[in-house]
């Protein structure tokens, strides 16, 4: 509807931007993805299917203002996030990088081609990757 409509402060953000080009630079990061339309799980299942490993997340972990939905976690385009994979070695070293910031989560983890999606205890989604990227691929009916 646009009432609230994501906002970039450039300043605030900068800063980040530099830390995760560091680790970058510094082999630290195995994929990078911005979030942007769809959402924060749509994203996290574009990674998914790119890397044709999967998922499993903790939509509870995600940073958030108190009293968000799960739904809006699930779909939220917030400005300037990032979907950060890292290898499970080089987790402590990404993490020193952005000590006394508060713009690092670990929400989940890899996994063998099952795309999960927890909040907290209770099971959101459980799909093979292949099947959901097949789909994503698929045209709808009769469209080409």
């Amino acid at each position: 509807i646009g009432k609230n409509v994501p906002k970039v402060d450039i300043e605030e953000f900068w800063k980040y931007y530099l830390i995760l080009s560091k680790a970058i630079d510094m082999g630290l990061v195995s994929s990078c993805h911005a979030v942007g339309r769809g959402g924060l799980s749509v994203h996290l299942c574009l990674v998914s299917m790119a890397g044709e490993l999967g998922m499993e997340i903790d939509l509870s972990k995600v940073p958030k203002e108190d009293g968000l939905s799960m739904s809006k976690i699930f779909y939220s385009e917030s400005a300037g996030r990032f979907i950060i994979t890292v290898p499970p070695d080089k987790k402590e070293e990404f993490e020193r990088l952005f000590l006394g910031t508060s713009c690092l989560s670990c929400i989940g983890r890899i996994i063998d081609r099952r795309f999960r999606i927890y909040f907290s205890d209770d099971l959101i989604i459980d799909e093979d990757i292949m099947e959901l990227k097949r789909c994503w691929k698929t045209p709808f009916g009769e469209m080409k």
